[in-house]
């Protein structure tokens, strides 16, 4: 199990980057910076906090217990960024990741364009579903991995796409004269 300590680091290292990226937000649009000038001088700064951050953020090594052998050092935490697995994880990760920052800010918008679906009500339930699941997924997963281990738990997720997979054909928009 992932100790606690580092666990609530992650944690708040996310949130605080949240914060920090609304409010640059913000103060690009109000500054009227273009897009792509906001955009690429936020990746070209993500990239350098990233790797001058990196080791000092994850331990370069487990620290031994005190009743067990001294473990064997891992290799540096940059070194984990030349690991293949490793970054077909972060591939894997960045698929969801993305799906999901693009379900929860673009679904409603392609809603209203793509299909002229009113904004009133159908779409505010369907933000909201996803904003709710956005807020309880991730204490879920945490408390079922509390009791049957984090992998386990990510069955979970397995089960709900399979269900969006499911209902996938049964949601599209209903043609002119249709409700």
């Amino acid at each position: 199990m992932v100790p606690l300590s580092r666990t609530s680091r992650f944690h708040a290292g996310f949130s605080f980057g949240t914060v920090v990226g609304a409010l640059l937000g913000v103060a690009m649009v109000a500054l009227h910076v273009p897009v792509a000038v906001h955009l690429t001088a936020v990746a070209g700064l993500v990239a350098v906090v990233v790797l001058w951050q990196a080791q000092r953020f994850v331990a370069d090594h487990e620290p031994a217990e005190p009743d067990t052998p001294e473990r064997v050092p891992r290799a540096g935490a940059l070194a984990a960024w030349r690991e293949p697995r490793t970054l077909l994880i972060g591939v894997f990760v960045l698929a969801f990741a993305f799906a999901e920052g693009v379900g929860n800010d673009w679904i409603s918008v392609a809603a209203i364009d793509g299909y002229h679906v009113p904004a009133a009500a159908r779409v505010s339930v369907i933000a909201s579903i996803g904003y709710c699941a956005s807020l309880a997924g991730p204490p879920t997963i945490g408390l079922l991995g509390n009791h049957l281990t984090v992998l386990r738990a990510l069955i979970v997720v397995a089960a709900l796409l399979g269900v969006a997979i499911l209902v996938a054909g049964t949601v599209r928009a209903p043609q002119a004269g249709q409700r």
